[in-house]
């Protein structure tokens, strides 16, 4: 008669075997239960872009009410030193579904929020532009986000 091996080795292989395989199946699960949430369109963000650089177009393309000192209404409102109109005034340029926040900066001065609309839910996308006038450089940034509705 043969004696059955005391051997432990095989049991330690397989119980090794056995971890492992609770392991792998364990962190697979894990991974696929992971929730990674889409990437924010293109699309929106380009519509983003071209409403927030539109309205900037638009606001700097209006003729000056005088037009021997100004180039545009944007930079006449901009040199008389009416910051919140100039924003408004950009901002009227927006679709009624998009908000905007404006920034302003003069020459090499440190940009600072001039309209307040609020804070953006969601991704929101910055447009700039820089309009020269009597001697000074103005920098305009318009912080654009969608507030939904619409049709």
């Amino acid at each position: 008669m043969r004696k059955l091996s005391t051997d432990s080795n095989a049991q330690v292989h397989i119980i090794e075997m056995l971890t492992l395989f609770w392991l792998f199946f364990m962190s697979a699960m894990f991974v696929i239960n992971i929730h990674v949430p889409d990437s924010n369109s293109e699309i929106i963000d380009a519509s983003l872009s071209m409403a927030g650089r539109d309205a900037l177009d638009l606001a700097a393309s209006e003729p000056a009410l005088d037009r021997e000192n100004h180039t545009s209404k944007l930079s006449e409102l901009l040199s008389i030193g009416n910051l919140n109109s100039a924003c408004e005034f950009v901002k009227e340029g927006l679709p009624s579904t998009y908000e905007a926040n404006c920034w302003i900066a003069q020459n090499s001065g440190a940009i600072e929020i001039s309209e307040f609309s609020g804070t953006p839910v969601g991704n929101s996308v910055t447009s700039y532009i820089i309009v020269q006038d009597s001697g000074d450089l103005w920098s305009i940034a318009l912080d654009v986000w969608s507030q939904g509705g619409g049709a």
